[in-house]
């Protein structure tokens, strides 16, 4: 192995060879934002949602509760929606009669199945 400043060239070439792999499988990632409501003279949820869909490469985003008009201004965009449970409603989220009241009555009405929710804590 040859060195030339201290590193080998079999290093080299296993750091180029992994970006190449990485490169060729087309590996997309992505990005999102999170959306708060808690500050004065905000933009409609509506002109937010069309602003990163066709403005941005944003394409997921996280609402800190499942306010129903942010709901809907996401509905149709195809960004996927992150909504933050509080720490206190995790147990009762872990009863599953609850889970699927909550998933059915608050948020699949406004979603499409082409989106992905997910929450988190």
């Amino acid at each position: 192995m040859e060195k030339e400043n201290g590193v080998s060239t079999s290093a080299v070439a296993s750091v180029l060879l992994a970006f190449v792999i990485t490169f060729f499988k087309g590996v997309q990632g992505t990005i999102g934002v999170n959306y708060g409501t808690v500050a004065n003279d905000l933009p409609l949820v509506e002109e937010v949602a069309h602003f990163l869909l066709q403005k941005t490469v944003i394409n997921c985003v996280r609402l800190f509760d499942a306010n129903p008009s942010m709901l809907r201004a996401f509905a149709h965009t195809g960004i996927e929606v992150t909504i933050t449970v509080p720490n206190e409603q995790i147990p009762d989220l872990a009863n599953l009669s609850f889970a699927q009241a909550v998933d059915q009555y608050s948020i699949m009405c406004f979603l499409t199945l082409q989106q992905q929710i997910l929450f988190a804590s």
